[in-house]
């Protein structure tokens, strides 16, 4: 691609392009290099960040941002009157630290800039970031089973993000042992519980076992109950006969209770056929309300 590019600006008479934008020094085990051409210095750095990540595999949010810190330190001061910024910046799942721009220059009113990434500290500095974050989550004890079956999902999003770091943590550095903060997150998600168990009761009791065992336990004695009381009314208008569910939905535990109302109707000129709709638009509104429920 960049011999391609080369050879185009040749032919058209603009090869007013630095050489090592065209030919970027290669890859190793210790550095990432990248280089990139943009209408700003900002653009143009977030473009050379971008393709540092996919680089490494990495899904690339179109929002990158980049934040600058400077420390008072006689080293950072020393980086920064070297063009080496202390940035960060989020792309997706990704965490980059301690960039170094070896080149920047500013032609024809474009940007073109090289970066360095240094493998082994970006991996450390990383790893302590993840290790940070992974103290930082707390779990309240005494907790009901629902009180953590609402907590479990924030959590788990908050590891799979860590867990996805460790990933990135991997890729800039194989010889780094993550094994511990991979023991961390297990030990979390262990204190947490994710094995919530279940028991049904009421109207339609075996489709919804049927819907909470795709995704939990199912025990006589559940941690988690779930009743469902119904009272179906029928009616006839004209020729119509209509059948009407009213539901009641009870999730509880020990400590808590959620009620929730349904209202299922649904008419034809048969009584079973009508009391066979209703019955079918009560489950889907159970599935879709367990699905945002549970």
């Amino acid at each position: 691609m960049r011999v391609l590019l080369f050879l185009f600006l040749l032919l058209t008479g603009c090869a007013t392009f630095p050489k090592w934008y065209l030919n970027p020094p290669k890859d190793n085990n210790s550095f990432l290099y990248a280089s990139a051409m943009g209408k700003s210095k900002k653009e143009t750095i977030n473009k050379a960040l971008s393709f540092l990540a996919s680089k490494l595999k990495i899904d690339i949010s179109s929002n990158t941002q980049i934040e600058k810190s400077l420390s008072t330190t006689n080293s950072s001061s020393s980086f920064y009157k070297n063009f080496s910024q202390n940035i960060k910046t989020q792309i997706k799942n990704i965490v980059f630290y301690d960039y170094k721009i070896e080149k920047l220059k500013n032609m024809d009113n474009k940007f073109f800039v090289l970066i360095k990434i240094n493998r082994i500290k970006n991996a450390q500095l990383l790893y302590k970031f993840v290790n940070k974050k992974i103290d930082s989550i707390t779990i309240p004890k005494n907790l009901s089973p629902l009180q953590k079956l609402k907590l479990f999902p924030t959590i788990k999003r908050k590891l799979k993000k860590l867990s996805s770091q460790i990933e990135t943590i991997n890729l800039l550095d194989p010889n780094l042992d993550t094994s511990y903060l991979l023991k961390k997150i297990d030990k979390l998600l262990k204190k947490l519980n994710s094995d919530f168990s279940f028991k049904v009761k009421g109207f339609l009791k075996n489709y919804i076992e049927d819907l909470i065992s795709q995704k939990y336990n199912l025990s006589p004695k559940g941690d988690i109950t779930i009743t469902s009381i119904a009272k179906l009314k029928t009616s006839k208008i004209m020729d119509y006969k209509i059948a009407k569910y009213s539901v009641i939905l009870k999730i509880s535990d020990s400590k808590i209770q959620k009620t929730y109302q349904l209202n299922c109707s649904a008419k034809s000129f048969d009584k079973n056929l009508s009391i066979e709709l209703a019955t079918k638009k009560c489950k889907e509104k159970i599935k879709k309300l367990l699905k945002s429920a549970l």
